[in-house]
């Protein structure tokens, strides 16, 4: 915690992909500087300029509420790719995820998941753990205010983690 590690660009996201991801790779999007700053929001320029550290002290009530959740997976966490992860095998939590249409979820530096965190998957979790850095405390009751008007699929935080793990292009707003 003493040193600064830098928060993961999206590029850098899509570089830590594994070479022989089962998912295709996401088609390249060129993104001039100035488009670039079109799909950049405050709280990502907050998050890629924060310390690491800080970003982990801002949002520790929310990894403690995650490790709680950890505990609910009946399993031992393990600790790798700047999270602490809950994958092993579907029980308890892990176990309901999958039959509320979910796969993993991610609440402060803790991934919870029915099934392994490598690729795409880890990209995506990755990514909120940039914004849990950037929103601390406030994530989770932003998270689901947003949530009833945009729903799951429409979601802009989940949108931007999809984008930074290569499962969606960004789309360009309307030019009118």
């Amino acid at each position: 915690l003493g040193r600064d590690l830098p928060l993961p660009s999206q590029a850098a996201l899509r570089r830590s992909l594994p070479s022989d991801a089962a998912e295709p790779p996401a088609p390249a999007v060129a993104r001039s500087p100035a488009t670039a700053s079109t799909f950049a929001t405050p709280r990502d320029t907050v998050a890629a300029q924060m310390p690491t550290w800080l970003g982990f002290v801002w949002t520790s009530p929310n990894t403690l509420i995650g490790l709680v959740l950890g505990l609910l997976t009946f399993q031992l966490p393990v600790v790798r790719d700047g999270a602490v992860i809950f994958d092993k095998t579907p029980r308890g939590l892990t176990w309901l995820m999958p039959r509320l249409n979910r796969s993993a979820m991610t609440v402060g530096f803790v991934i919870l998941s029915a099934e392994p965190v490598t690729g795409r998957l880890l990209a995506h979790e990755r990514w909120h753990i940039r914004q849990f850095c950037a929103w601390g405390p406030l994530f989770i009751p932003v998270y689901f205010l947003l949530a009833i008007p945009f729903g799951y699929r429409r979601h802009p935080m989940e949108i931007k983690a999809q984008i930074a793990a290569g499962e969606r292009a960004p789309s360009r707003p309307d030019t009118h």
